[in-house]
């Protein structure tokens, strides 16, 4: 079966069983990365 796509999922992704995507929670954490300052929460070694 084919992925489907149904009000910012995505399910059924071909070769990974099980898997599940919410899309707008993903556009709304990668638009929080974007405000952060580079270098701001890296590991220290």
């Amino acid at each position: 079966m084919g992925q489907r796509c149904f009000r910012g999922k995505i399910e059924d992704v071909p070769g990974c069983e099980g898997l599940a995507l919410d899309l707008d929670a993903l556009w709304v954490e990668l638009d929080r990365l974007g405000d952060e300052v580079p270098g701001e929460g890296d590991v220290q070694d």
